[in-house]
């Protein structure tokens, strides 16, 4: 079956993410990346991790970091900005090769000669510090590389809610679930937890054998408080969603229960 091809609409992503675009627009970037380099666990980062977005890459004997710029003025009003990116990669990673930057801005064209001066100045920079640049400029985002991703494009340039949107709706209402759901007691300025890593520990290793598992017990023993933890240390590696007996009453079918979510 041929790959659906998502329209993109910048108009779409600044409404939809008119909260933060540079965050939203990173984590695209990410997606994309990790996509064009087969790092399909991903990549390691710091918070604020400084001049790329997370840690350089190697591959075919080249060190490669990345950056998402989302600008509303153009690129020719943010070459001081770009300088720097390059200048603080260079210092936290002297062996960089390459840097990718990734932006919805496009290059103006000089009158007389192919580059503006300010692209030439900023991978002149580059250069010097024995770094190439890879221009992932708005062009890029309409390329069949990209939109052939639909259920990322779809995500975040289509203001319907997508496969993605769908998929953190189910999340939150997990979240919903057990946010009310104490798992330690407090003392005075102590807390008091009961261990429950063995038991976690126990679900996990009889999931890798059977794809259903029951967890029972009299009321009070603490069986959400263990749905709980074992939640928190998967969610991050595992989808795990949670959902309460009652959400599914007068339900026939799954699809039903899923419609109001999305896809």
């Amino acid at each position: 079956m041929k790959n659906r091809i998502a329209d993109i609409n910048w108009d779409n992503f600044r409404t939809k993410f008119s909260d933060d675009k540079q965050s939203a627009f990173e984590r695209l970037c990410y997606l994309l990346f990790c996509k064009e380099f087969d790092k399909n666990i991903g990549i390691f980062r710091f918070k604020n991790h400084a001049g790329i977005e997370t840690n350089p890459i190697e591959k075919d004997g080249f060190v490669i970091g990345w950056q998402a710029k989302f600008y509303e003025t153009g690129l020719s009003k943010n070459k001081a900005d770009l300088i720097g990116s390059i200048k603080t990669t260079k210092e936290r990673y002297p062996g960089l090769n390459i840097i990718i930057f990734y932006t919805n801005q496009e290059f103006g064209q000089h009158a007389k000669k192919t580059d503006p001066s300010y692209k030439t100045d900023i991978e002149k920079y580059a250069k010097a510090n024995n770094i190439d640049i890879m221009w992932r400029t708005a062009s890029y985002f309409e390329s069949p590389f990209v939109c052939e991703q639909f259920n990322v494009v779809e995500h975040f340039f289509s203001l319907k809610k997508g496969i993605l949107d769908s998929v953190a709706e189910i999340r939150l209402n997990t979240d919903s679930i057990l946010k009310p759901i104490q798992s330690e007691i407090s003392f005075g300025i102590k807390k008091i937890k009961f261990d429950r890593s063995k038991i976690v520990k126990q679900i996990k290793d009889v999931f890798q054998t059977f794809p259903l598992v029951i967890i029972y017990g009299g009321a009070g023993v603490g069986k959400t408080a263990v749905t709980k933890e074992l939640y928190e240390d998967v969610k991050e590696s595992t989808p795990l969603f949670l959902f309460k007996a009652a959400q599914f009453k007068n339900i026939s079918h799954i699809n039903f229960f899923l419609k109001h979510m999305g896809k």
